[in-house]
């Protein structure tokens, strides 16, 4: 993925200046634009190089400042600003404070830099890139999904060229909003939130490991990842600030992520490709389940009589399951908080947003339907992994593809 700071070695750049927002050189630029109207909301994609010259508008730091906001408002990557004096003499201090104060790169250039110029070598620079990413992304469809995408011949120059040998791990990655303790899906209008957040992702993983490739399926993006021996540990707290920083930035916003085992040959990365995606299925309140976590589950989901597991959970289950349906309540759901937070009303509440006597009533209503009491360990072990079971069986009743996404 380009990001500001690839701009910068471009031969145009030598004569552009980096006036505000170092801290921004990482947000990723997809196309250069022209800004030649007061409003340019409208018209962002995410990712603009926007080129300004002035000509026709305001030139006050307060117009300025509007620009920036309304840039950073639709995910754009810079604002580059022509100088003249007869327009835009310089850049208001006002203004490169508020850049820098929002982290976004404001750049100013000489008049005389041809538009043209710059926008050729920014436009080339992203295609070149758009490239190396498609032939990229077939390597990782071939790899993760054996698909028949790139000749056998040319794998194993491939392979050495993206340095793919070595211990490898594959992560998935899926966003949902909670109401009341229930993932509910990201619509198509939320989609410019899961590109930032999807973003930031990549942004996060390549900082902490560089070797990190990525594919994005229905925007749910999957990475393989290179990895150092004792380095799972630091990628679990990676994915733990990725989840932090989106529901810090959006509100109930829930980021899920399922990883496979480490592999250290480019064959057996499709498995690792499944085996995330499994553990993604099983992901509970935690929201980072590598597959090495699952245990006994491991075993289950590799048997060859899936339909019997299903139906089993789903036995076990059912007065829930039945009464769920018959009065649009959710004592599953609740049951599952309860069993995740080790019984504790009080987490079980807060995660659910219940009133502690609809809880308590709730917690009843689970007993009498089930006919058994919640404080015996070996009664909470078995509902618990039902649970599990009927969260994978239902996952993959849907169609959720087995190598991931």
């Amino acid at each position: 993925m380009l990001s500001v700071k690839s701009l910068l070695g471009l031969e145009c750049f030598r004569r552009i200046t980096l006036e505000a927002g170092k801290n921004g050189l990482h947000r990723r630029i997809s196309w250069p634009n022209i800004a030649q109207t007061a409003s340019i909301r409208e018209w962002l994609v995410g990712g603009d190089v926007i080129l300004m010259s002035g000509v026709g508008l305001d030139h006050s730091a307060a117009f300025l400042n509007n620009m920036i906001e309304q840039a950073v408002a639709g995910d754009a990557a810079c604002l580059i600003i022509l100088l003249h004096r007869d327009l835009i003499p310089e850049i208001p201090a006002e203004t490169v404070a508020y850049a820098d104060k929002q982290g976004f790169p404001l750049f100013s250039a000489p008049w005389d830099l041809q538009l043209a110029t710059l926008i050729g070598e920014v436009s080339t620079l992203i295609l070149q890139d758009q490239y190396g990413e498609n032939l990229m992304n077939e390597l990782l469809e071939m790899l993760l999904f054996k698909r028949e995408l790139i000749p056998e011949d040319l794998m194993p120059n491939l392979v050495d060229k993206y340095r793919l040998k070595g211990p490898h791990i594959v992560v998935a990655s899926a966003c949902s909003w909670v109401n009341a303790g229930v993932d509910l899906p990201m619509r198509l209008a939320e989609l410019p939130i899961r590109r930032q957040v999807n973003s930031m992702m990549i942004q996060t993983l390549r900082g902490a490991f560089s070797q990190t490739y990525y594919i994005n399926r229905d925007w749910n993006m999957i990475f393989l990842i290179g990895l150092r021996p004792g380095q799972e540990r630091q990628l679990r707290q990676a994915l733990r600030e990725i989840q932090r920083r989106a529901a810090e930035a959006y509100h109930s916003l829930r980021v899920c992520f399922g990883a496979g085992n480490i592999y250290r040959t480019p064959e057996l990365f499709a498995r690792s490709c499944q085996e995330a995606a499994k553990s993604l299925s099983l992901c509970g309140e935690e929201s980072v389940t590598f597959f090495s976590d699952l245990g006994i589950f491991q075993l289950l989901m590799e048997l060859p009589d899936q339909r019997r597991v299903r139906e089993y959970a789903a036995e076990q289950l059912a007065p829930l399951l039945e009464y769920d349906a018959k009065y649009k309540k959710n004592l599953l759901r609740t049951l599952e908080i309860y069993l995740q937070t080790n019984c504790s009303c009080k987490k079980t509440a807060e995660i659910m947003y219940l009133h502690r006597n609809t809880l308590t009533y709730q917690i009843d209503k689970i007993r009498s339907l089930l006919g058994v009491s919640l404080e015996e360990a070996e009664v909470r072990n078995h509902f618990y992994n039902c649970l599990k079971l009927y969260r994978y069986s239902r996952e993959r009743k849907k169609g959720a593809p087995e190598g991931g996404g």
